[in-house]
């Protein structure tokens, strides 16, 4: 004999399960580059110093002596100057950084679904005897 059987609609509870993702960051100075300055440096040197010059005679007519300039010529002498120069050196360039890091975490909540539900009548043959 077949068993008769029925549907009932029910609601059950169910995990509902999801990946979320726990951000945390972290900021630090950190280097990020370099850029070029100069220094300044300097030195004293002797150095030959020498200057053109010319006499200009004065004119004496009861003498006889006519005036007018004279011949050029260089006067030296050894002078002390300061010498300058831009020096080059890198130098490093600093900047915050943000490291972050995500880390999945599974969450988890309970959720209604809904369900059939089978509830079959039969009879037992050794029930179905004759006494």
């Amino acid at each position: 004999m077949g068993a008769a059987c029925r549907n009932e609609e029910i609601m059950i509870t169910q995990k509902v399960c999801k990946i979320e993702w726990e951000e945390e960051c972290t900021t630090s100075k950190k280097k990020i580059g370099e850029k070029v300055v100069y220094d300044k440096k300097c030195e004293d040197r002797e150095v030959n110093d020498c200057k053109w010059v010319q006499i200009v005679y004065q004119d004496f007519p009861s003498l006889g002596i006519s005036g007018g300039p004279g011949k050029e010529y260089q006067e030296c002498e050894m002078v002390t100057k300061e010498f300058c120069e831009d020096v080059p050196r890198n130098e490093d360039v600093e900047g915050d950084v943000e490291t972050c890091v995500n880390t999945p975490k599974e969450v988890c909540e309970d959720g209604k679904q809904r369900a059939q539900k089978q509830i079959c009548e039969k009879i037992k043959p050794q029930a179905a005897k004759p006494k």
